[in-house]
């Protein structure tokens, strides 16, 4: 089922964490929905690949594929290769053959983002909102997902930030 779901997450910990940990916040986020998505039937039987947006110092915005890692630090490693990779070549590293089981993650919308969207699951980060003491993320989930997929999803979410 084709569905839209704008939602509300109280990231107050996770924001504590990641500033405790040293950690940036948007590849912390990307492996928490990479491993929400690994659940998924469609995704436990390939090869999961996040593609998210980066932007190089001209300015221009480039999406980049990276294979998920179950471990955080690796996931971690390879983001900071494949951002630094990224930030000085011209052209998207895309891998050769067609990932079938991929997800986006982006910051807010652009005219690429919107593309990848109409083909592949996409969460998009809008910019925090303060709310007395909590930090909240405004989140748009994207995508052909089964409804318990998204009644399941901001609890599985929280959980992931719990852990952390």
């Amino acid at each position: 089922m084709k569905s839209v779901c704008v939602m509300k997450i109280d990231v107050s910990r996770l924001v504590e964490q990641v500033q405790k940990q040293k950690l940036l916040f948007y590849p912390v986020m990307i492996h928490m929905l990479g491993k929400i998505m690994s659940e998924r039937p469609k995704f436990r039987q390939n090869k999961l690949w996040s593609v998210y947006q980066l932007r190089r110092e001209s300015g221009e915005t480039v999406l980049v594929w990276q294979e998920m890692q179950e471990d955080a630090e690796a996931f971690l490693t390879d983001y900071a290769a494949a951002c630094y990779e990224n930030l000085f070549e011209s052209g998207i590293k895309v891998p050769r053959q067609k990932q079938t089981a991929s997800f986006g993650v982006f910051y807010v919308e652009s005219e690429q983002t919107i593309a990848f969207a109409a083909q592949a699951p996409s969460f998009f980060l809008h910019p925090f909102e303060y709310e007395g003491e909590k930090v909240v993320l405004p989140l748009t989930v994207r995508g052909n997902f089964e409804d318990d997929f998204m009644t399941a999803f901001a609890p599985r979410l929280a959980e992931q930030i719990r852990l952390l």
